[in-house]
């Protein structure tokens, strides 16, 4: 029988998380439409606090551009998100959460914060804060990978 590398263990952590969040993303979204694809896209431009490009969105989420722009594409029509001219490039526009992409995203946040509080409550701080600076540097080594 094959054991499992720590390594593996991790990356197989890190899927079954990835999957557990976004079925309760999901949850917490359609109340508003959305999807956890649209709401993560949402929480790039609102945590930045500016208006966003595609190419920016894609790079923040880890994300093509393609998928980022079929998801601006429904939030568009959803009228969560409003497009704005781009002084800086012509053929990238700037996206930003409107009244009603805001109200929609804070809703849902609220609700994931309660979630949150629930997953770490027990956690170790200082486990946490490991965990934080571990997933930092296997980002950053597999960013360099790419």
């Amino acid at each position: 029988m094959q054991t499992i590398s720590q390594q593996n263990k991790i990356i197989i952590g890190l899927f079954r998380a990835y999957h557990d969040i976004s079925l309760i993303g999901d949850q917490l979204a359609v109340e508003h439409g959305l999807t956890t694809s649209k709401w993560k896209v949402l929480g790039a431009i609102r945590l930045e606090n500016t208006a966003l490009t595609v190419p920016h969105i894609a790079r923040l989420m880890g994300l093509t551009r393609q998928a980022v722009q079929r998801t601006i594409d429904e939030l568009l029509k959803l009228e969560y998100i409003q497009q704005l001219h781009n002084p800086a490039h012509k053929k990238s526009s700037l996206f930003q959460l409107t009244s009603l992409g805001e109200e929609a995203f804070d809703a849902i946040n609220i609700e994931w914060n309660k979630m949150a509080t629930t997953i770490f409550q027990d956690l170790n701080p200082h486990d946490i804060d490991s965990t934080v600076n571990v997933l930092t540097q296997m980002i950053t080594k597999s960013e360099a990978m790419k």
